[in-house]
């Protein structure tokens, strides 16, 4: 690793770090978001766009008096007066402990119209931590010009070490250390471990010694890409045993199985009455990922949607949220005259409804098998890259769901499972089991009593 390679007697971590901290440590999972530009304009975009946010926001009004627990989340997560992911765990704190929503704005969003969600970071700036983040981003920005030429290293660290990335970290950074002082933070919780908000949150917790927690969000395994030993009692709340084996095998520490936090308004469809009225493709952003180009993503898609066509069954494709390209869609299913209903945004409950009604899923290999499987739904995983998958293995790897590359054999399989539904039902139970332990309704209660046998 670069940042391991010595200059002068010392590694780049141990030359660049704040409170023991690596400076790398905050930036290094950024590395893999593809869409962060790294010309000097973005530079300067994302250091104006940050005052004009701290200015709109306004001053920050103390919360009651009393123990805490922050919780991050973000504008785009806040709809309806709810926070995605962390609601429930909201809703069931009780005692002498309250929680303190601090809402981070995401840097690719742009509309201001969102600051109106939620308690941010930046109503609790003063020209202290300005000061003192200036003076720390111009010390290790002039430092990393003086050194980088010694050693080889990846070109977007030239980016992340820059002076407008460096006190963009150092500010917040500084900031979350004042609100958990200040606010008697006794723990703070992330549903991630790889944007800049968490990694200032969790290593200000660290510095101030508070205790810090992870709730999984997803069947992904990339939060174990971190390192995080160097934190102080850091603890990881995962959905299953499988998860738990990982991270204890990479050596890390403080690992509990809850089951999925994410899967709690799941439970009355699980419970409920399920149809099977529809076959449901489910996508994945590769487009606004990069992971694909949009190009050959919607020449592969069309390639699928006709083999689809073949099928006497009604035929539905949701959208990830995420995705930017429902035309694109639309315009394949038009070329095709294929009568299909093309869905983008939903609420959850819309969401578990078209699952539970669905005969068989169709997707690319993220969280939705699991969900679908939970369902009692057989699934079918599409592997759309021609060379090495670089998505989550968990879900294409199992023998849980019927395995297809993109250019064939799907609507023979589609006709099989909807023949011989049961036809996995072994391997899904085992997978189950591995990674979703008990989705019981009763997550959010082993969570919170976790987190309270923590901070007393």
């Amino acid at each position: 690793m670069w940042h391991k390679k010595k200059i002068n007697e010392k590694c780049v971590d141990e030359v660049f770090q704040i409170d023991g901290i690596p400076l790398w440590w905050f930036f290094d999972r950024l590395k893999d978001v593809k869409f962060i530009p790294s010309f000097p304009g973005f530079r300067h975009y994302i250091h104006y766009s940050e005052l004009l946010k701290r200015n709109i926001v306004g001053k920050w009004v103390k919360k009651k008096e009393g123990k805490k627990i922050i919780f991050l989340s973000y504008t785009n997560h806040f709809r309806n007066g709810k926070h995605f992911r962390i609601q429930h765990l909201l809703d069931g704190m009780k005692g002498e402990i309250s929680p303190l929503v601090l809402t981070a704005y995401p840097f690719s969003k742009m509309s201001l119209y969102d600051l109106r969600y939620g308690d941010h970071p930046f109503r609790y700036w003063t020209q202290k931590i300005e000061n003192q983040a200036k003076k720390n981003a111009l010390k290790f920005s002039k430092k990393w010009k003086k050194v980088r030429k010694h050693i080889k290293y990846p070109s977007e660290v030239d980016t992340f070490f820059s002076y407008e990335l460096l006190l963009l970290m150092f500010r917040y950074y500084f900031v979350y250390k004042k609100i958990i002082s200040e606010e008697e933070v006794r723990a703070v919780y992330t549903t991630a471990i790889s944007s800049l908000f968490e990694k200032c949150l969790l290593g200000a917790a660290s510095t101030c010694q508070v205790r810090s927690f992870m709730g999984q969000h997803g069947i992904g395994a990339e939060f174990w890409n971190n390192t995080t030993n160097h934190l102080h009692s850091h603890h990881f709340l995962v959905m299953g045993k499988k998860y738990k084996e990982e991270l204890v095998s990479r050596g890390f520490e403080n690992v509990h199985v809850t089951g999925p936090q994410i899967f709690e308004e799941l439970v009355p469809f699980i419970n409920g009455t399920k149809k099977k009225d529809h076959v449901l493709f489910m996508t994945t952003p590769f487009v606004e990922d990069k992971t694909l180009s949009k190009e050959e993503y919607f020449r592969k898609v069309k390639v699928i949607m006709e083999q689809l066509k073949k099928l006497n069954q009604k035929l539905i494709i949701k959208l990830h949220p995420r995705e930017q390209t429902m035309s694109e869609y639309q315009k394949i299913a038009s070329d095709l005259q294929l009568d299909v209903a093309v869905l983008s945004e939903s609420t959850r409950e819309k969401h578990y409804q078209l699952l539970a009604n669905c005969s068989v899923l169709i997707n690319f290999g993220s969280t939705v098998a699991l969900e679908a499987m939970l369902l009692g739904k057989p699934t079918i995983t599409i592997d759309p890259f021609d060379g090495v998958n670089p998505i989550n293995p968990f879900i294409r790897e199992s023998d849980a769901t019927v395995k297809l590359k993109w250019d064939g054999g799907i609507e023979e399989k589609v006709i099989e499972l909807l023949d011989k539904p049961e036809l996995l039902s072994k391997e899904v139970k085992k997978f189950i089991d591995n990674h979703a332990y008990k989705v019981d309704g009763k997550v959010t209660e082993r969570v919170l009593q976790i987190i309270k046998e923590m901070t007393h």
